[in-house]
């Protein structure tokens, strides 16, 4: 419950894509601020190729924003 606000960005097609989604369930039942953003159609680790995915540039310009609202 101590935890800092926390980001979870899920790729709709990840094996772990349900843990992710578990994982932030958890967090806000502790009380935990959490936000969640599903990437739909997208792989794991789709983040790191903005060259095949165009939610690449997405994710991370989500990322940023989530850090800059919690800096």
């Amino acid at each position: 419950a101590n935890l800092p606000p926390t980001y979870v960005q899920v790729a709709e097609h990840d094996v772990l894509a349900d843990e992710d989604v578990e994982l932030a369930r958890r967090l806000a039942d502790a009380g935990v601020p959490v936000e969640t953003t599903v990437y739909d159609g997208m792989v794991h680790g789709f983040w790191r190729n903005p060259q095949l995915f165009d939610a690449a540039e997405v994710a991370l310009a989500d990322a940023a924003a989530f850090l800059d609202r919690h800096a």
